[in-house]
Parts: structure tokens; sequence; C-alpha cells
């Protein structure tokens, strides 16, 4: 759809496996993931990313 410039994984169970599994995404693909608890969530609008909960960043960066 190309609507954000990064990706959303929802229902983080908050665990640590999860975020190095999305962190490996993220470097191969070379984007931006925010992982979230089921309780949070984001809001985009325009430019602006509005955070709502227990959300991580993952920035993927070439190696």
């Amino acid at each position: 759809m190309g609507i954000v410039d990064f990706e959303f994984a929802p229902h983080w169970d908050g665990s640590k496996e999860y975020i190095d599994l999305v962190k490996k995404y993220a470097e191969t693909k070379h984007t931006t993931v925010y992982v979230c608890k089921d309780s949070g969530g984001i809001i985009a609008d325009g430019d602006t990313v509005k955070l709502i909960g227990d959300i991580e960043k993952i920035e993927g960066r070439a190696i």
C-alpha cells in the first residue's frame, strides 16, 4: 500500500526471542518495524506517528 514507511508487528508477547526475530527481519529488509503488545497501537496521520502503549521501535540497518 505504501501508506507509511515502516512495518507493524502486533501481538508481541513481550519476549526477547520475538524481538530478536524481528531485528533479523528488519536488518534483512532494511526497514523499521514497530512491535506492539495487544494493549497498544499506532496512529499515523500524515508525517506524524503517535505511539500508544508498550511499543518497541526496531530499525534495520545494513550489516
